[in-house]
């Protein structure tokens, strides 16, 4: 395997991307069009249909950059995601987290989003906490600190 190969797996953008890769394609747009619509200016992703969201979102997150700005970035899409699934879950509780209400995202059954949620909070612990991008951030730096 090349270094490049290995660094690149190592980007949080590819991680969080892998994270998503888990879920049902539904979660996963729901997901991204959610995190779009808290995030957006304007009101396109109301519009987007699932590869469209998805596609934005991967854009969002691998969107190269300084590397002190791709880090904010990061730990900023960590939080809306987490204000995301957590409200969910809080509004909704275990046995009913599912997004009828919102138009343009596929109902699912509570169980399912309850173990996303899980998921997703465990996953931001142990391989997507800030602390986790903030080494990314050093170790890019020391690089081009050496270019």
């Amino acid at each position: 395997m090349s270094r490049d190969v290995h660094e690149e797996k190592q980007h949080p953008g590819h991680v969080l991307l892998s994270w998503m890769n888990t879920l049902p394609l539904k979660q996963r747009a729901g997901l991204a069009h959610l995190f779009l619509m808290c995030t957006s200016r304007d009101l396109t992703p109301f519009f987007m249909e699932e590869e469209e969201a998805l596609e934005a979102f991967q854009t969002h997150v691998l969107k190269k950059d300084m590397p002190v700005r791709m880090a904010s970035n990061l730990i900023a899409t960590g939080a809306v995601m987490d204000l995301v699934l957590g409200s969910l879950a809080r509004r909704r509780g275990p046995e009913g987290m599912a997004l009828s209400k919102l138009s343009n995202v596929v109902n699912m059954e509570g169980p399912m989003w309850s173990r996303t949620v899980t998921s997703w909070f465990h996953f931001r612990e142990k391989s997507f906490s800030a602390a986790h991008i903030v080494q990314w951030f050093a170790s890019e730096a020391k690089k081009e600190k050496g270019n």
